[in-house]
């Protein structure tokens, strides 16, 4: 099962999945892999690189920041679940990688938007 962030355009055309029973919408939800990954492949973001390698990095791909320890990720994953205590989704504010970072680390960025000068 995968706690993550959607946003309201991947709910479109979408039927209730028949393995989890998760009814696409927008906001934090737990669903299945299959429903999280939607006919898309998984990739593994990387976390505590150097400098150098985020600046020739692909985008979203890894952190320079250090992740926390599985269990308080999937802790602060639930609470944020349970209390919907995550900020509404937002294409270039707050999306699924903000999320995901985090959890990872407790602070929520997306590389997706950082300009590089």
């Amino acid at each position: 099962m995968v706690i993550h962030l959607m946003g309201p355009s991947k709910t479109y055309n979408l039927k209730p999945c028949e393995r989890c029973g998760f009814t696409p919408q927008a906001g934090i939800f737990k669903t299945c892999l299959d429903c999280f990954l939607n006919v898309y492949s998984l990739y593994r973001y990387e976390y505590d690189v150097s400098y150098l390698k985020l600046v020739f990095k692909r985008s979203g791909s890894c952190s320079i920041w250090d992740c926390r320890p599985a269990n308080q990720v999937v802790e602060t994953a639930y609470r944020l679940l349970k209390d919907k205590s995550f900020r509404s989704y937002n294409f270039s504010l707050n999306n699924c990688e903000d999320f995901a970072v985090y959890c990872k680390t407790g602070m929520a960025m997306s590389n997706q938007r950082v300009i590089w000068v």
